[in-house]
């Protein structure tokens, strides 16, 4: 079990907080149920915020963040 960041859950996921630091899951198998169409779409928007969670929660990456607009964009360096 997975929570909504993909992070994963502890022992059997009765506590909702315990999840164990840097281990996530990015890819179709966290959906819940199936979604009925092309779930490409949906996985990949995932994966993006998945990511996004990633890079904000790390203090160091081998990555410059560019501001561009409102948006921040991470380059390697």
């Amino acid at each position: 079990m997975v929570n909504n960041f993909g992070k994963v859950y502890r022992g059997d996921g009765a506590s909702l907080t315990d999840t164990y630091d840097d281990l996530y899951v990015v890819d179709g198998s966290i959906v819940p149920s199936s979604l009925g169409v092309n779930p490409s779409l949906t996985i990949s928007a995932l994966a993006f915020r998945i990511a996004k969670e990633i890079v904000q929660s790390i203090d160091f990456l081998p990555v410059e963040e560019v501001p561009i607009g409102v948006e921040k964009v991470y380059f390697s360096k």
